[in-house]
């Protein structure tokens, strides 16, 4: 019984709180009007996307032919390779790119 009276007690605030706030409920700004305006123009917008990729029929009935299943791969492995320089920043060949001194 005790637990039930805690429930009803926490629904209880809980209502009057969401009751309380639903006054001030605004998104950046908006009026509330305005706000469930724009959520109904978007819910109607997916409805819509939703009813005609709904109609979208693929026929999979390929994948399971012989010839789609007698396909092979015929790739190898890929070799390890280096990962780079130890220091990219380096000189290349031992000759320098850039130069630090002017040239008059």
């Amino acid at each position: 019984n005790l637990l039930v009276a805690l429930g009803l007690l926490t629904i209880g605030f809980a209502g009057y709180y969401l009751y309380s706030q639903r006054s001030t409920l605004t998104v950046d700004g908006q009026d509330n009007e305005v706000l469930l305006a724009t959520m109904r123009q978007n819910t109607d917008v997916f409805i819509m996307r939703s009813q005609e990729l709904s109609k979208i029929d693929i026929d999979t009935s390929f994948f399971e032919t012989t010839n789609f299943r007698s396909l092979k791969a015929y790739t190898g492995a890929v070799k390890d390779r280096e990962k780079g320089r130890p220091d990219p920043f380096a000189e290349v060949g031992g000759e320098s790119f850039i130069t630090t001194e002017e040239t008059e």
